[in-house]
């Protein structure tokens, strides 16, 4: 019996001697109040808010973010782990956050600054190039500030 104890003593001598390991810093998600601050400031119900989109191609501009129907149909499988319909995005805050949550750390893992996804909300982000998303910046200069107020 003594000898079987030995290894649980070392263990209980090591206790709180494990190498530190640094908790990964909180993500910063400012930059997705920011994109709910220029679509739907003002908007009564933002979550259940559906606009009709200028380009038939995109659909309409869905909740809160004014997520478009494409990018929904697109998306929701990778960011929700399921395909959600534009009734459902509508009716649930919970998955309109999970899915800006999603895409902005999909859009941070692709390199781009806050200001630079603030841009491309507005101004698509099928293509990820950075001539387009300079461009984008450039074009949409005056929506970044105003969301940043």
């Amino acid at each position: 019996a003594p000898i079987a104890a030995v290894p649980l003593i070392e263990k209980i001598k090591n206790l709180g001697k494990e190498t530190y390991q640094r908790e990964e810093e909180p993500k910063d998600y400012r930059v997705i109040e920011q994109i709910a601050k220029a679509e739907t400031t003002g908007v009564a119900e933002p979550y259940s808010y559906s606009k009709v989109s200028g380009d038939k191609r995109y659909g309409d501009d869905l909740g809160k973010y004014q997520i478009t129907s494409a990018r929904l149909a697109e998306k929701s499988k990778s960011f929700l782990g399921k395909k959600v319909s534009d009734e459902e995005f509508l009716a649930s805050p919970d998955l309109q956050e999970k899915f800006m949550i999603a895409q902005t750390d999909w859009l941070r893992s692709h390199g781009l600054t806050d200001d630079e996804i603030l841009a491309v909300h507005r101004g698509g982000w099928g293509n990820l190039s950075d001539k387009h998303i300079r461009k984008t910046l450039r074009e949409r200069k005056d929506y970044v500030e105003n969301a940043k107020r």
